[in-house]
């Protein structure tokens, strides 16, 4: 076995996509790192974008879970942000798409649910 690379600050959660062709980490250090099926960087991002407030502070204690809609076209990681649940919805480039407001004692746990009509929700 041959090792192609490593993430020293280590792995909190990872998740395939669905076709296979992406993995999603997340890093003890509280980034969202995604790699072709090869290993090779797609991109390498904040858990947290720049654009929102930078007060937070990841709980990285609490682990990310990562799920993935099932065509592969989005995927949902929820973090622990100064004591709150929140959920951001991240397209495949690694862009956020959208995200919840950061809740107490709600569930970290995710799962893309298919609707009637052809509409997906997170539940």
């Amino acid at each position: 076995m041959e090792c192609v690379g490593s993430i020293d600050t280590g792995i909190t959660a990872m998740s395939w996509s669905p076709d296979c062709e992406i993995v999603v980490f997340t890093t003890g250090e509280g980034n969202l790192l995604l790699m072709t099926q090869d290993w090779e960087v797609i991109s390498e991002v904040s858990l947290v974008p720049d654009n929102e407030d930078n007060a937070v502070k990841l709980d990285m204690a609490v682990l990310p879970r990562i799920t993935w809609r099932g065509d592969g076209n989005y995927f949902a990681v929820s973090t622990n942000e100064n004591g709150k649940i929140k959920h951001r919805v991240w397209e495949r480039s690694c862009q956020v798409n959208s995200n919840s407001e950061a809740v107490k004692d709600q569930s970290s746990i995710l799962a893309w649910k298919y609707v009637y009509l052809g509409r997906w929700i997170r539940c």
